[in-house]
């Protein structure tokens, strides 16, 4: 469930 896909993990860590 990744709604920004910036390719950063604390961004997918958050958006999952």
């Amino acid at each position: 469930m990744q709604k920004f896909g910036n390719g950063k993990p604390k961004n997918n860590i958050l958006t999952y």
